[in-house]
């Protein structure tokens, strides 16, 4: 008997170890009706426990950290972040999220690529997570830094369009408080991650973007489509309730042909 128990542990240990002991690895690459594409970048969001990445090439590699939510809530998030702008690129406007764990002055500088200043604002913001809109003009590379209690941190924002003779914006869209689900680390490539968490995944490429919404259980990789009025690869037609019907890719989603 006591050697059946001993059995048992082993055996649940080991399950335990497989399930939260390991990372899962994803990478991202780009099809259009076989023919490779060149991802521009890919926007990944936990849409269950929160947090977000975006991966650039040629470092398209995704590590999902397996933690519990338990552990998530011991270590409430006290760091000081500077998300990357979603989406980028971009073409009018940008959404760029900054944590800050305590009340006090920040700074959030825009310079272009030169590193010359083009625009600075210095306001109050409590503890918790802020969201700024930056509106672009001429240039088509901008760089955002955050300046918070002696810390520094710098993001790259791409432009699409050139606003002609525009003003550059920066303003202060939302507030939120602290969120303990958001790990007390800079998510750059990572992501905090349970077994069964919906991951929201959007690639672009120039002026395009598709997306999935997956819940992967080991490492694999992620063929993000981009071609549209094609037969879906692999399933050019299907049977459903007693009828067949074509099948037609539109970007990352595919349609029943006949019924679209």
């Amino acid at each position: 008997m006591k050697k059946s128990m001993f059995t048992l542990s082993v055996i649940v240990g080991l399950l335990v170890v497989n399930l939260f002991g390991q990372n899962i690895e994803i990478t991202f690459t780009g099809d259009n009706n076989g023919q490779p594409v060149q991802l521009d970048s890919v926007y990944i969001e936990n849409l269950t426990q929160g947090g977000e990445v975006v991966l650039y090439p040629p470092d398209l590699t995704l590590i999902l950290v397996m933690t519990g939510i338990e552990d998530a809530m011991t270590n409430e998030s006290t760091a000081f972040r500077l998300q990357q702008n979603y989406p980028n690129p971009f073409n009018d406007q940008t959404s760029v999220k900054l944590q800050v764990s305590e009340t006090t002055q920040v700074e959030m500088i825009i310079s272009n690529i030169l590193g010359q200043r083009l625009l600075s604002i210095t306001r109050t913001l409590s503890s918790g997570n802020h969201t700024f809109i930056f509106t672009p003009g001429k240039e088509s590379c901008y760089l955002m830094t955050a300046n918070y209690m002696g810390q520094s941190k710098t993001i790259k924002m791409l432009c699409n369009s050139i606003g002609a003779g525009q003003s550059i914006n920066l303003s202060h869209a939302g507030y939120a408080g602290q969120n303990p689900l958001v790990k007390s680390k800079e998510l750059e490539g990572e992501l905090p991650y349970e077994p069964g968490d919906e991951l929201l995944i959007i690639a672009y490429v120039e002026s395009d973007e598709t997306g999935i919404v997956k819940s992967p259980e080991t490492s694999q990789e992620y063929i993000m489509q981009f071609a549209t009025n094609i037969p879906c690869p692999g399933l050019d037609s299907l049977l459903y309730e007693g009828q067949w019907y074509h099948t037609i890719q539109v970007s990352g989603q595919c349609w029943m042909k006949e019924n679209l």
